[in-house]
């Protein structure tokens, strides 16, 4: 019951670990999708702006120290003021993505950058990881992204190509470039939080097992308590309390065998309460279920050595197994016996063997000669019923002499005589 128990827990806490590992890498995923998904939806917002300044043809801004007039060269034109105060000059897409990401990045801790193919112009401004991502995009990669730590902060780093559209031509075309050419790729800096609260799934996953391992402890002691229960009630005798008759047979059989195997002898003694009906009808069953049960314990207590056992054969008849113990040593421990209940003294004014409560014990020895355990079983009986014609209240013993003269008996009994 331990072992499947504990096979049960250890399954269990498998499973947990299982659900926590299954959990622990979906988050992840999910987390990493999210991430994506968020880089992509920014990159579309920023080209959607990049667009609509190539759309417009030229746009104009207010000419500042942080905004010069003209990064593209494509897009050179003078400018004009836009009033007495105000001077106003073209933004090439390009310098617009830089001056939004320069907002962005101050307000949010958002960045983002325009990065061109190799071989690069201005390497000051572009890092090494957008370096390293354009390769990536040039070799055919659809998209790069990643977590990285900056200044012990989470970012999610992402790269998608840019390809040129028939718009971008009027700048581009002069380079070289075709409409579906790669131009470059669009890199994006994103302040992200933890992958996710490791800690809230794992003590949820702990308690689960916690719990349920307890729990499975707790149903696994109410089983075995029961188990035992049932395997007392299927071994023990109910009004005695000591073995049946059945784990009598098992522990004769198993008893019988090792002997044989250790060349040691086997003694069995029969017990019989000595006119036991008559006392029932005296005194009652209950008072007769009371002495049965007293007789049955003391015989148990006298026995001193743990191997030695006692069951109740029958009725009134309780059996004792005595492994490794000659015939002298057997009548020692029957007298032992018939004496320890004769001292209990429970009446008995019908009895022809005493004034109380005896027993008529037989006693067979196996000295490795006997062919099965019932054959010491009928030995002990046929002793026990001589013990109790010669009179009772004593211990007999079944001698070898009576084994030879049985064997003579049945072969002549068997004899034909030739016509």
């Amino acid at each position: 019951m331990k072992k499947t128990l504990y096979s049960i827990i250890s399954v269990w806490l498998l499973l947990v670990g299982l659900s926590f590992t299954w959990n622990y890498f979906n988050a992840l995923n999910n987390h990493r999708y999210l991430a994506f998904q968020t880089a992509r939806a920014t990159s579309r917002q920023i080209l959607l702006a990049s667009t609509w300044n190539i759309t417009q043809g030229k746009v104009y801004v207010s000419q500042t120290d942080d905004s010069p007039s003209e990064i593209n060269s494509g897009n050179q034109g003078s400018s004009y003021n836009h009033s007495p105060k105000t001077e106003l000059a073209p933004i090439s897409p390009a310098e617009m993505i830089r001056q939004l990401s320069s907002i962005a990045e101050s307000q949010e801790g958002i960045r983002f950058n325009l990065v061109g193919l190799p071989p690069y112009s201005d390497k000051a401004k572009i890092s090494p990881w957008e370096i390293e991502a354009m390769q990536t995009i040039k070799n055919g990669e659809k998209e790069v992204g990643e977590f990285r730590e900056e200044k012990k902060r989470t970012y999610f780093r992402h790269m998608s190509p840019l390809y040129a559209k028939k718009s971008c031509l009027s700048c581009h075309a002069e380079q070289g470039f075709k409409q579906g050419d790669l131009l470059g790729g669009l890199a994006i800096r994103l302040p992200f939080k933890d992958a996710f609260p490791i800690l809230p799934m794992a003590s949820a996953h702990f308690g689960a097992g916690l719990i349920g391992t307890l729990l499975m402890l707790w149903l696994g002691g109410k089983l075995n308590s029961a188990y035992e229960t049932i395997r007392r009630q299927a071994k023990i005798d109910d009004l005695t309390g000591i073995p049946n008759r059945r784990f009598f047979s098992e522990r004769l059989n198993l008893e019988f065998n090792r002997c044989r195997r250790e060349h040691q002898p086997l003694s069995l003694i029969m017990c019989d309460i000595d006119h036991f009906k008559d006392f029932n009808d005296t005194y009652g069953h209950s008072a007769g279920d009371k002495c049965l049960k007293t007789v049955a314990q003391t015989i148990k207590e006298t026995l001193r050595r743990s191997f030695d056992f006692c069951a109740r054969y029958g009725g009134e008849e309780i059996v004792v197994i005595l492994p490794g113990t000659p015939q002298e040593g057997a009548v020692n421990v029957a007298e032992r016996i018939r004496s320890a209940v004769e001292t209990l003294e429970i009446p008995h004014k019908n009895s022809s063997a005493s004034a109380f409560v005896t027993l008529s014990l037989g006693v067979a020895t196996d000295y490795l000669d006997y062919k099965s355990h019932e054959e010491l079983i009928r030995n002990a009986d046929r002793a026990l019923y001589r013990g109790k014609g010669n009179g009772r209240n004593r211990v007999e013993v079944y001698l070898l002499g009576e084994k030879i003269h049985s064997i003579l008996k049945t072969a002549f009994q068997n004899h034909k005589p030739e016509s």
